[in-house]
């Protein structure tokens, strides 16, 4: 029989070809002739068709564009991928698989610490700090650059610190995917992401991945997703294959944009900008570290402070490219008053997400946004029992409360604004 001239996974490998090619091609050898993957909109096959073989048999074990898709994540990490109906499945997936005693954290992404609270309370699992002594049949969850104020942690430190203790060490590279940094090669055991931000990458598929670097552990997830029930749709795993195929340029692009707009926002041009949390500034914790680890970029997420909660609630509004939203990862830019999703996080902060506009644009939409004078209702709109009063030099000063929904209307601008919030609950 003559041969079909096709390659394997292993040939393409072999061939040593960069990221961005194998993302391309690594996954070929799983499809027919067909340019573009089939959906597979299928959940079951028949024994005396295609699927005699036994390998595909229902879609709750394994569809096409799912293996697909599994290949290019691991071909992405370096390891071996498995895929999730979303980022908190994935989470919930290594719990159930690891089964640890304890589990070390600090901070991070609010449903990460919500989903780990509610495992701790139903099953007895202790949550304890990352400075604390780890112990064997303990996991070590790092969320790295972490989510909203972007400080990284050294991935290869405490790779050390869990080997020498027995502990697992799980990573979130939620925030720096490839190609800024594979954290495989720096001694974590399973690398997690939310397949629904950069990987995915058009806010239109979620999604939630962990990667492993021995095919055993991953075929056992694989059985153990199969019991969860926590599989991707054929849909949103067609439509992370599309994405990866571009995942680089994509990436690499953001990172580039937001590097420019957090050195405008910390040079001191940018108006009521009291603070800028990105890896790339010196004055970040973790700057040295970063420089070593995120060997591809510091990343497209940043975060920066305004010098009132007001302003920093209203910003979102004011901007006219930057869309009022939570997520990441898209092509279109996000900004977000985080304190409105994460009571932890100060009253001032705003997250932001670099999409694929151009960089100057951005800065410019960001400048009149900063820049223009507060409407006055939009105060109102987030004060509750608010006392005002109009001084001889035209300056409004307020005190409040409570917090309440925003008024709709808009009638005045003023000159300038005191702004005294004295909160009740000493938020």
């Amino acid at each position: 029989m003559a041969s079909s001239g096709k390659i394997s996974t292993l040939q393409i490998k072999q061939m040593n070809n960069q990221l961005s090619t194998r993302l391309l091609h690594a996954d070929e050898c799983h499809e027919d002739q067909a340019v573009s993957p089939a959906i597979s909109v299928t959940t079951t096959w028949s024994a005396q068709g295609e699927g005699a073989d036994g390998r595909y048999v229902y879609g709750r074990i394994g569809t096409p564009v799912r293996d697909r898709a599994e290949v290019l994540l691991g071909e992405l990490e370096g390891g071996h991928a498995v895929l999730y109906s979303s980022g908190l499945a994935a989470l919930w997936a290594a719990l159930v698989y690891y089964n640890p005693k304890r589990v070390a954290v600090d901070g991070g992404y609010h449903g990460t610490l919500f989903a780990l609270d509610m495992y701790s309370r139903k099953y007895g699992t202790r949550l304890i700090g990352l400075e604390e002594d780890f112990k064997a049949g303990d996991m070590v969850w790092l969320e790295t650059p972490k989510n909203p104020k972007c400080e990284v942690y050294d991935v290869a430190f405490f790779a050390t610190k869990c080997q020498v203790t027995g502990a697992t060490l799980c990573v979130d590279s939620t925030f720096a995917p490839p190609p800024l940094q594979k954290l495989l090669t720096c001694g974590a055991h399973c690398i997690m992401h939310s397949s629904t931000k950069y990987l995915a990458g058009h806010s239109d598929a979620l999604g939630g991945v962990l990667v492993v670097p021995k095919p055993k552990v991953a075929e056992d997830l694989r059985s153990e997703r199969t019991l969860l029930g926590s599989v991707p749709g054929s849909l949103e795993a067609w439509l992370l294959v599309r994405s990866l195929r571009t995942l680089p340029l994509r990436v690499n692009q953001q990172n580039a944009s937001a590097l420019c707009i957090v050195q405008w926002l910390s040079s001191g041009a940018a108006s009521h900008v009291v603070k800028v949390h990105h890896p790339s500034l010196s004055t970040s914790p973790g700057h040295a570290i970063a420089m070593r680890q995120m060997a591809g970029g510091y990343g497209p997420m940043f975060s920066f402070e305004c010098d009132s909660e007001v302003l920093a609630r209203t910003l979102p509004q004011r901007t006219r490219l930057f869309l009022d939203a939570t997520s990441l990862g898209g092509v279109e830019s996000l900004m977000e008053w985080r304190y409105k999703h994460d009571k932890t996080q100060p009253l001032g902060l705003l997250r932001v997400s670099i999409g694929l506009e151009d960089a100057e644009d951005l800065i410019k939409d960001l400048e009149q946004a900063l820049d223009a004078p507060l409407d006055v209702t939009s105060l109102l709109g987030v004060l509750q029992n608010v006392k005002f009063h109009l001084t001889n030099d035209g300056i409004l000063e307020l005190q409040h409360d409570t917090k309440v929904a925003a008024m709709s209307s808009k009638i005045w601008n003023f000159r300038e604004i005191r702004y005294k919030g004295h909160c009740k609950d000493n938020r």
